[in-house]
């Protein structure tokens, strides 16, 4: 193929993504993180070093907590919504995940509770007054988080991207905007009340929204016990599957905590996670787009694999290209952005998180989606299960004999080896649909709608 029908064919699909409104989940994924970007910068130098520290196990312990969150039923909801056309059976899937998520995270809250006071009373996890003053003040997060999820997986669903651009980007502006506002106040108490003006803001915004859909306004129909059962099984996996793939970052921060006790050294090691960790942002526009369509053709191995290798193409490029420029410029960056926290070792430890969160970006961000949208969650969960306790287990040798700096290569080595492991298995499942199509001589109906 020449170079110049490749590049007819690069600016058909790309106006047919922009028709299909691939512009507003840009917006909505990716630009908006600009936004967000003032709250990473700003609140470190608002705060001071111990206090920005202390924020560290509160945040820790409600990201394990949001690991459980809603037990999965956002990421069901996502799927079948995708899956389904009639929009009665949309309705009904969206009304039952608010239910159900409503009681679980009600016995999750409770649950989190009772084990945060056996910890702290017995001494296995000691915490400090103003950590767990901050942390009781942000103990309704997963709720409000999980609100959130259940309308932006819904828009996602329905392929509503004008809807989910919009209310990504009044969150993203909300949330980094208002705790800097109150932290200029209240210091690191106006954190608690302007992270949930952030929340409440969205939520009402996307409430409206969903409420204006024509799509939303008809009646649900009653789904079948057993519709429940398995959207409740999906998410269930799904969660599992992601709780052991994002619990790596959050076993680390806890590692470290753990054997780091100054809170302003607890400060320099978030400070050179924040950065790097916006190259996710990249990943997730294209991903949150593309998702979909991943479900549509959950059955055509050779679509999924065809479409998979553009997707892992694309994403490497744009990282080849980021993760060296990053590296270069940590000692301008912090100089320049944190310059309470600029230390040798904040500088080594954030150009290791570079590649690290490049790797994550690029491959296994962008796996264990695809493998999601197919609903194969099998691997992804034994896989993870594996990948988070050997990291879990490296990253506690590696930061008690080097601290910062073994917790960075710790994760960089984990996101690695599930990459690996994740694209060869997806190859493998790929081939297997064409090889079971074959046999069956199974004609899959063509879809229309293809990024």
């Amino acid at each position: 193929m020449g170079a110049k029908t490749q590049i007819q064919n690069g600016l058909a699909a790309a106006k047919q993504g922009i028709r299909r409104g691939f512009l507003h989940v840009f917006a909505g994924s990716t630009l908006v993180k600009l936004v967000s970007a003032l709250s990473v910068l700003l609140l470190p130098n608002i705060l001071t070093k111990n206090q920005y520290g202390a924020l560290s196990v509160p945040d820790t312990f409600i990201n394990y907590v949001l690991l459980f969150n809603d037990f999965g039923i956002s990421n069901a909801l996502l799927r079948y919504c995708a899956v389904r056309e009639e929009p009665g059976e949309r309705k009904a899937c969206f009304l039952f995940g608010l239910r159900f998520g409503f009681l679980i995270d009600a016995v999750l809250i409770a649950v989190a509770a009772v084990v945060l006071f056996l910890l702290n009373h017995f001494g296995i996890y000691p915490i400090k007054p103003l950590e767990a003053k901050l942390l009781a003040g942000l103990m309704l997060w997963p709720v409000a988080q999980f609100l959130l999820d259940n309308l932006t997986y819904y828009f996602r669903a329905v392929c509503a991207n004008k809807e989910y651009g919009r209310i990504s980007l009044i969150f993203s502006v909300g949330y980094a905007v208002f705790p800097v506002l109150f932290a200029l106040f209240l210091n690191v108490w106006g954190v608690v009340p302007g992270r949930y003006l952030g929340y409440i803001v969205a939520l009402v915004a996307g409430f409206y929204m969903l409420r204006a859909m024509p799509s939303f306004q008809g009646r649900a129909v009653l789904l079948r016990h057993e519709e429940k059962v398995e959207m409740v099984k999906y998410g269930a996996n799904q969660m599992l599957s992601s709780l052991f793939s994002q619990i790596m970052p959050i076993v680390e921060m806890t590692i470290v905590n753990l054997f780091v006790l100054e809170n302003g050294r607890r400060g320099e090691f978030r400070i050179a996670s924040l950065l790097p960790s916006m190259l996710g942002y990249m990943t997730i526009s294209v991903i949150v787009f593309v998702f979909p369509y991943f479900a549509k053709h959950y059955m055509d191995g050779a679509w999924v694999w065809q479409k998979s290798k553009k997707l892992y193409l694309v994403l490497a490029a744009g990282m080849a290209v980021l993760i060296p420029l990053g590296i270069l410029l940590t000692p301008l960056l912090v100089r320049t952005f944190f310059p309470a926290y600029n230390s040798p070792e904040t500088i080594r430890v954030m150009q290791v998180f570079w590649a690290a969160y490049g790797v994550n970006a690029a491959f296994k961000a962008t796996t264990g989606n695809i493998l999601a949208a197919l609903g194969e969650v099998k691997f992804n969960l034994i896989v993870t299960f594996f990948a988070s306790v050997a990291q879990g287990v490296f990253c506690y040798i590696l930061v008690s004999r080097f601290t910062l700096d073994g917790a960075a290569w710790g994760l960089l080595i984990a996101y690695s080896a599930y990459s690996l492991a994740g694209m060869v298995y997806l190859r493998y499942y790929c081939r297997k649909m064409i090889r079971v199509q074959a046999a069956f001589a199974h004609d899959m109906p063509e879809e229309e709608d293809e990024p």
